[in-house]
């Protein structure tokens, strides 16, 4: 039987609990994931539905790393070009996974252009973001 490796809480590791953003419509995803995070203790989740806030989340919270699901068009994609450039509390390399509905060759292009560290299609599970998440802590760690 193949048992799925376990969060690891970083705060044992390294002393802090790293902070994401998880920009995600869909509720249920995003309650169950923030609340397995902070069971875990494995990360901070700040979750929200809509770029507006992300944007002003961003503003003010250098996040460790950023979940971000591509639903409103070109707002995702520019709400991540800002972080890029620099605009916002962010570190400009911070860790950034994006979650699509469907994913053309123009996309793919310019995710990797701005740096995308992962590519999640739709429909997906919680434990999907989970993974990605724990990639993103990682990193977060290793800094």
């Amino acid at each position: 039987m193949n048992n799925p490796m376990p969060l690891v809480s970083i705060k044992a590791v390294r002393g802090f609990i790293p902070s994401i953003l998880l920009l995600e419509n869909n509720y249920m995803v995003r309650h169950a994931f923030s609340m397995n995070a902070k069971e875990t203790g494995f990360a901070h989740v700040f979750q929200t539905a809509t770029v507006s806030v992300a944007r002003r989340k961003c503003g003010s919270i250098a996040f460790h790393g950023l979940i971000i699901g591509l639903s409103h068009g070109e707002e995702e994609l520019t709400l991540i070009e800002s972080i890029r450039s620099g605009h916002t509390k962010c570190n400009e390399n911070v860790p950034i996974v994006a979650i699509v509905s469907s994913c053309t060759s123009d996309l793919l292009l310019k995710l990797d252009n701005l740096n995308v560290k992962e590519i999640l299609p739709r429909p997906l599970r919680v434990r999907t973001i989970q993974d990605a998440a724990q990639h993103i802590v990682t990193m977060a760690a290793s800094t």
